[in-house]
């Protein structure tokens, strides 16, 4: 009888010693905590550069009580979720209320995901099957450790995530931003009166905003647009403008300057009176365009400032194709006046 129960005890042992994950890439998830208070993308953490830690745990489990302190403990010796990597736990069985009641009695900080929240389903996802299993993720999304085991105390986690750079940092330290200096864009002028013109640029990654330069003067700052109407300019003369995109820590280099000249004021009696209707918008194959003249220039442009068309029209009812041009938003000039044009070609 005892030889019995001291197998059955070892075979215990054993299936904790090969508690792991299943998976060795990682799979998406968004759940709220057990205060229905922060969302937690997995996915949208890792593309900020921090390796991920999941402590999957339920409460009647007594080896996940005895781990949850050293749990804890690495997660400040490790910065708090702040730097190199973050920690969370996820109960695939336990209520809301239980799991808050489980970070009240440890002290948890980092998020816990409920079954109420989805954890049952992430848990069956990454096929944990024994308990605690932590499971370490990469940025680049490979689970790297499928289970930290034993667990004694928070030493074995810090040294375990240690190979992969994650170090340790105060909890009070704040983690040092890098610099991400955005591609300078492109930027066109188009004239729109005799004293306005319209700057666009493309979008740039990484971009908050966009300044807007004339020569080495700041015209406009926090450009939230990806173009902007420059006023109080004076009939028949030539402006040139710059822009440059802002992230949340550098300025790009300027654009290649684009240029081009106001109307002359002989010209905006005129070009006030011609309205100009253009349908449909959005477009497909074709535009209509409606005047009251016959003769327009009408050029198409795209977010680059490149002129994708340009056609003269000589009736007050034209039909232009438009099938050669890409989908996409696009600004239509006919005679300096600006409109959107969003093209849905497939």
């Amino acid at each position: 009888m005892k030889k019995i129960i001291s197998l059955l005890f070892a075979i215990v042992l054993s299936l904790n010693v090969k508690a792991q994950a299943t998976l060795t890439e990682a799979v998406d998830f968004t759940a709220v905590d057990c205060y229905g208070q922060d969302t937690i993308h997995l996915f949208e953490i890792l593309d900020r550069g921090q390796y991920v830690l999941i402590d999957f745990y339920f409460y009647s489990c007594s080896p996940c009580f005895d781990a949850c302190p050293h749990v804890v403990e690495a997660y400040e010796a490790l910065g708090c979720n702040k730097h190199d990597v973050f920690f969370m736990e996820i109960s695939p069985s336990d209520s809301d209320e239980i799991c808050q009641w489980w970070v009240e009695k440890f002290g948890v900080e980092y998020p816990t995901i409920s079954r109420e929240a989805g954890g049952d389903k992430i848990d069956d996802t990454y096929g944990i099957k024994q308990y605690p299993t932590l499971v370490l993720i990469a940025p680049d999304r490979s689970i790297v450790l499928q289970d930290i085991y034993p667990v004694e105390t928070a030493q074995d986690i810090v040294d375990a995530l240690a190979p992969f750079g994650i170090e340790e940092h105060s909890c009070d330290e704040e983690p040092e931003v890098p610099v991400v200096t955005p591609e300078k864009p492109e930027a066109t002028v188009i004239a729109t009166s005799d004293t306005s013109m319209l700057v666009v640029w493309n979008a740039v990654e990484n971009a908050v905003t966009y300044n807007l330069y004339q020569g080495t003067e700041l015209v406009a700052d926090s450009i939230d647009d990806i173009q902007y109407t420059v006023t109080g300019l004076t009939a028949d003369t030539e402006y040139c403008f710059s822009v440059t995109a802002v992230s949340t820590t550098a300025e790009s280099e300027k654009s290649d300057e684009a240029c081009d000249k106001t109307f002359s004021g002989e010209n905006v009696e005129e070009l006030l009176l011609n309205n100009f209707k253009i349908y449909p918008n959005p477009a497909s194959s074709e535009i209509n365009i409606i005047s009251e003249m016959k003769e327009a220039d009408v050029k198409i442009y795209d977010m680059t400032g490149r002129c994708v068309k340009d056609v003269r029209i000589c009736d007050d009812n034209t039909r232009i194709n438009i099938s050669d041009i890409e989908k996409g938003l696009y600004l239509i000039n006919i005679n300096g006046n600006i409109e959107k044009l969003i093209i849905n070609n497939e």
